[in-house]
């Protein structure tokens, strides 16, 4: 009887793939690939992270 408490698809979680992350800001994080390898071979292919490694993103006053 508990076998059957259990097989029953409307107890089930939907399998459904988890909701992606959001990359707001996206535009001011380093590529990992510019920070490791020097350079993002997907920088113009639609790579949502910064290729500038020389772009101040921290905020710091230049003097």
């Amino acid at each position: 009887m508990a076998a059957a408490r259990f097989n029953s698809p409307e107890l089930r979680k939907p399998a459904s793939s988890p909701r992606p992350k959001g990359r707001e800001n996206a535009k001011d994080t380093l590529c990992r690939n510019v920070l490791i390898y020097g350079h993002c071979r997907y920088e113009d292919q639609g790579c949502a992270f910064n290729h500038d490694p020389n772009k101040s993103i921290s905020g710091q006053a230049e003097l």
